[in-house]
């Protein structure tokens, strides 16, 4: 699904945010990125979603090459995608269903099935009652979960979550990772950057550990 040889990235300003970073993950695997702030977790999401090009090495998404990737390519990889970034990327003035929804009439599915599965992302998540709720009036929790419910309605094959647990309380956390785990279980490719070391202690994945722009740690190895 991923595979990353000697990826590097400089931004145009000449700031350095990865160096040399190798590394495979396999179809269906669940991955927790973990590193302090600064570290290039960020940068590794937007890379393998082609917001950004490699300036060094190489990196192949899906059997697509992310630094010369054709367009057609990449809106094909990007359907098959489903992405949490910790600015949720949603729309205020409308209900936490239509969000959902509107990450789903890219796919070009008929009306009666994006309702459908917005809905049921949406008790997934444990905001069935919301549905109808605005953006402005759900908690900044609430928020996360339906980002979290937008990205689950596209049924992916990749999994791209930035903070998915960050401001969510106990409960609400466990919920999400049961959400990620019960999708990498039917196959889904699931990665995870976060802080919450306990809770990547406490399900024994494996880990990626980014310093200073560095894969300075891989546990499957």
């Amino acid at each position: 699904m991923i595979w990353a040889d000697n990826l590097g990235v400089t931004y145009p300003d000449g700031t350095p945010a990865l160096h040399g970073v190798t590394l495979r993950i396999t179809p269906g695997e669940f991955v927790f990125l973990v590193g302090p702030s600064g570290a290039g977790k960020t940068t590794l999401l937007k890379l393998l979603l082609g917001i950004l090009r490699p300036t060094e090495g190489s990196l192949t998404v899906g059997g697509l090459d992310m630094k010369h990737p054709a367009g057609a390519g990449l809106r094909n990889l990007r359907r098959r995608v489903g992405a949490v970034f910790q600015d949720f990327r949603l729309i205020k003035g409308r209900t936490a269903l239509e969000n959902v929804a509107l990450g789903l009439w890219v796919l070009d599915l008929p009306g009666a099935v994006i309702r459908e599965r917005s809905a049921a992302a949406l008790e997934a998540v444990g905001l069935g009652a919301k549905s109808q709720v605005r953006l402005e009036t759900l908690s900044w929790g609430e928020q996360q979960r339906v980002a979290l419910a937008r990205a689950l309605a596209r049924q992916p094959a990749l999994i791209l979550a930035d903070e998915p647990t960050g401001n969510l309380d106990q409960g609400a956390a466990a919920l999400v990772m049961e959400l990620l785990l019960a999708l990498q279980q039917k196959g889904t490719t699931v990665l995870v950057a976060t802080h919450a070391l306990a809770l990547v202690r406490d399900l024994g994945r494996r880990v990626l550990t980014l310093q200073e722009g560095r894969l300075v740690q891989d546990t499957a190895r």
